[in-house]
């Protein structure tokens, strides 16, 4: 396998296009992301990210084929956010 990086290239209209990688969001928060992604962005660890959306504290969503044993769960970035600023400000657990 190569692990090179893809260098950017040029559309036709002359600007740049650096290629992206999966999880890559860049400054923004994206509207979703994966586990891993809370992880990073939050420190939360998957136990207790799992904990707040059995509790209904964030929101998520399984995308998954009909009949499919497993698929992605996607974790709603902003609801997690959201959950994290009302501890801040002296909310409950």
């Amino acid at each position: 396998m190569n692990n090179q990086p893809t260098p950017a290239r040029t559309t036709g209209a002359g600007t740049t296009v650096a290629p992206i990688a999966p999880g890559d969001c860049g400054a923004a928060l994206p509207e979703f992301g994966r586990l891993a992604d809370v992880r990073r962005l939050f420190g939360l660890r998957r136990s207790f990210t799992y904990q707040l959306i059995n509790e209904g504290k964030i929101r998520s969503v399984s995308l998954r084929k009909a009949g499919a044993k497993t698929g992605c769960r996607l974790i709603h970035m902003q609801s997690v956010r959201d959950y994290l600023t009302s501890q801040m400000e002296g909310g409950t657990s």
